[in-house]
């Protein structure tokens, strides 16, 4: 596959996923995730925005991981851990404090302690950061002459995995620092670095991670089917 190719790919998935998180975020209002106004649920919507959300940030990450990977590999790029942090750092924590501190200024439901935990949706970022960190912790390894292979990197997805859901459910319950997000998406982070270190097409691989994400897609599909009367048979509400 031509470069090219790739990136047309990568182009076309970043749009997909662009999509899906304005649509999520449309249907919050059905799902009950809007806190501050009494929302209306129903199932059918509720079910769909929990199938988009699944999907939708780990192909974000996923991109992430195979841009990291491409141009690690094949561009030399990234080569510098301590460039990359610094750099890293200016592109993503600035631009988080930056609009993070006027959100706790202007928003009376958050704190100062917030900053810490992600502030609305700029935890996006402050994950990112966690999981680049985590990726060039490896790249330490690997300069130490510990061979960075695919074998290796599958590995470490399953290890990811496994981490989050022990350290998550069992160690750690908070998210200081968004660490138990930044356990969730290092592996959506790693398949894709190791997709553009093995694979030929990126839109294959992309089914890799609708399989892992932490929600189970079999059981909101066949929800959403169960459910999908709801949508025929609800009603509006009436003024009073």
């Amino acid at each position: 596959m031509t470069q090219s190719k790739r990136f047309d790919e990568i182009s076309i998935m970043r749009v997909m996923a662009m999509i899906m998180i304005v649509a999520f975020h449309s249907m919050c209002f059905y799902n009950g995730r809007w806190t501050k106004v009494d929302a209306i649920y129903i199932p059918f919507w509720a079910k769909t925005s929990i199938l988009l959300d699944s999907i939708d940030l780990n192909m974000f990450v996923f991109i992430s991981g195979y841009l990291y990977g491409y141009l690690y590999i094949f561009k030399n790029k990234y080569r510098h851990p301590a460039e990359v942090i610094r750099n890293k750092a200016i592109r993503l924590l600035i631009p988080y404090f930056f609009w993070g501190i006027p959100m706790v200024i202007v928003w009376p439901w958050n704190t100062w302690s917030k900053l810490l935990y992600g502030v609305g949706h700029l935890w996006f970022l402050l994950m990112l950061f966690g999981v680049i960190t985590i990726t060039v912790l490896l790249q330490l390894l690997n300069s130490q002459r510990i061979r960075f292979t695919g074998r290796l990197g599958i590995v470490l997805i399953v290890i990811g995995y496994l981490l989050w859901f022990v350290f998550s459910n069992y160690v750690y319950k908070g998210d200081f620092l968004c660490i138990n997000k930044v356990m969730s998406y290092f592996p959506a982070f790693m398949i894709g670095y190791v997709c553009a270190k093995k694979t030929n097409s990126v839109v294959p691989a992309q089914l890799v991670i609708h399989s892992l994400t932490s929600r189970s897609h079999s059981s909101v599909c066949f929800s959403m089917v169960s459910s999908s009367s709801a949508l025929v048979t609800h009603k509006p509400c009436q003024d009073s």
